[in-house]
């Protein structure tokens, strides 16, 4: 969002009206990050009533690559953290260290975490990991007042701020928010009250207390250190020294095979009768 934000300002052509220029960066945010169709529909008309022009570049990159009421792939919610800070930051400080001093540092690393996480989790009591457990009660809250109308077994009619339709049966809430984050929305919450359901069974398995802690169960070993190895019987010390190849030996080392030419003639000499010279230089003295 960063980069296309920045590429929106440096693209946004005028005239422009309203409130400018200076408001469309905030209403392209807006647009990227609205849940519902509605919603979006909402931020990009204001964006055209400023500047039609940015509103054509806006269409033109592809809205349902990226914005979250358009997407048609798989949703992950949002990164919270940038995965590749803490490795980089570790090699920054051992960057003198040896190579094998800064794979057991990494190794090291990845072991506390792995530790770390499963100390943390095995205190939990929930069925969902904390984040996503007081995001699921809070939607719980908001759905106890909520209308519904049954319109089948796996179809209802819930009425809110507006109306919307949830399908059990697809996961699917005309609000989006089931499908933006993966967790039931207020909507289909209510619909599970109605229909006599658990909400947890509505919940993706990859947000459970138990694939939380599947995922830390297994340590990573320490690889034991180069010099444990020198001398044991499987390692062969002449082996613990790495050399860099051999120079290429010179051309001059080289060596020439020289072919004759069989259509060259031999010249005979016409005065002593001996090959490879004639009679002119001839030194024979008859």
């Amino acid at each position: 969002m960063y980069h296309l934000v920045e590429s929106f300002r440096r693209n946004s052509k005028g005239p422009f009206n309203g409130e400018g220029q200076g408001a469309l960066p905030g209403l392209f945010l807006a647009a990227g990050h609205a849940s519902g169709l509605n919603v979006f529909e909402k931020f990009t008309e204001q964006i055209r009533e400023i500047s039609p022009n940015s509103y054509d570049w806006f269409i033109q990159i592809e809205p349902e690559q990226w914005t979250s009421s358009l997407f048609k792939g798989e949703p992950f919610n949002h990164i919270t953290e940038n995965v590749a800070e803490p490795y980089s930051k570790l090699m920054e400080e051992i960057r003198e260290s040896t190579l094998m001093q800064k794979i057991e540092e990494f190794i090291y690393m990845v072991s506390e975490l792995i530790n770390n996480r499963r100390t943390e989790s095995s205190k939990w009591t929930t069925k969902l990991t904390p984040p996503k457990e007081k995001k699921i009660q809070e939607e719980a809250f908001r759905a106890e007042n909520l209308r519904v109308f049954m319109a089948s077994d796996i179809l209802f009619e819930v009425h809110d701020e507006s109306t919307h339709v949830v399908n059990i049966e697809k996961w699917d809430c005309t609000c989006l928010e089931w499908k933006e984050c993966g967790l039931p929305c207020r909507h289909a919450i209510a619909s599970f009250n109605i229909a006599g359901k658990s909400l947890y069974d509505y919940c993706p398995r990859h947000f459970s207390v138990d694939t939380y802690k599947s995922t830390y169960s297994e340590s990573i070993n320490h690889i034991p250190e180069i010099g444990a190895l020198v001398g044991t019987e499987e390692t062969d010390l002449d082996t613990m020294h790495v050399l860099p190849p051999l120079p290429r030996s010179p051309d001059q080392h080289k060596a020439i095979i020289k072919i004759e030419d069989p259509d060259k003639r031999t010249v005979t000499c016409s005065k002593c009768k001996q090959l490879g010279h004639n009679k002119a230089s001839c030194k024979t003295n008859l």
